[in-house]
């Protein structure tokens, strides 16, 4: 969780800069994988020979990729606040007291993959879980448009990275597994799209 209170306060509201132009990632069209502690840096994360050597890598730098995902509506949903109180006699003026940021979740759907594929994604679980200490699994978001998703370069913190069993039946439907995760609070703090020159949906797992 991440605290709200301000102490001592504020003297004088902080000035929002301006931005040139509205932020639009586009769909997430797959998910990279990266151990935390090797990210790669603002310069060479729109660079094809730094995914190339990360994706054929044999030590912790090593990236892998899901296959094509598929969403419905926002995959990445918005968190709510952890609070307490609220209309029940608890609160001066009946409003909640909000005490810290909440985790957001994901949900996407990973599009026809093998048994094989799926095996070698769940293994990711264990990196990822952790009740006495952070998360040692990062990620970075490859959206349409070739647009890579990070902070600053270095992969986005993810928790308790699961894939359950698929939904099956319908005629021609593949077979579709869900990807689930959590994002601690205020993950986006930081976070940037980068235009890459290349196809990203050329890049492979070696």
């Amino acid at each position: 969780m991440s605290s709200l209170i301000d102490c001592p306060g504020l003297t004088t509201l902080p000035t929002v800069p301006a931005n040139a132009c509205e932020v639009i990632p586009g769909k997430v069209m797959r998910i990279a994988f990266q151990l935390l502690g090797t990210p790669f840096t603002e310069v060479n994360i729109v660079t094809e020979a730094a995914w190339t050597a990360a994706l054929t890598a044999t030590d912790a730098k090593k990236i892998v990729l899901t296959p094509f995902l598929s969403d419905a509506g926002d995959p990445i949903t918005s968190a709510e606040p952890n609070q307490t109180g609220g209309n029940d006699g608890t609160t001066p003026d009946g409003t909640p007291i909000v005490e810290s940021y909440g985790f957001s979740s994901g949900l996407f759907q990973i599009m026809g993959p093998s048994s094989a594929q799926i095996e070698a994604l769940r293994s990711l679980t264990g990196a990822s879980i952790s009740l006495s200490s952070p998360t040692r699994l990062g990620m970075y978001l490859f959206c349409e448009g070739d647009k890579i998703g990070s902070i600053g370069g270095k992969p986005i913190p993810v928790k308790n990275v699961v894939i359950p069993d698929p939904t099956l039946g319908g005629r021609g439907k593949a077979v579709n597994y869900p990807l689930r995760f959590n994002l601690p609070a205020l993950w986006s703090k930081g976070l940037t799209f980068h235009k890459a020159p290349f196809s990203l949906n050329a890049l492979i797992n070696a």
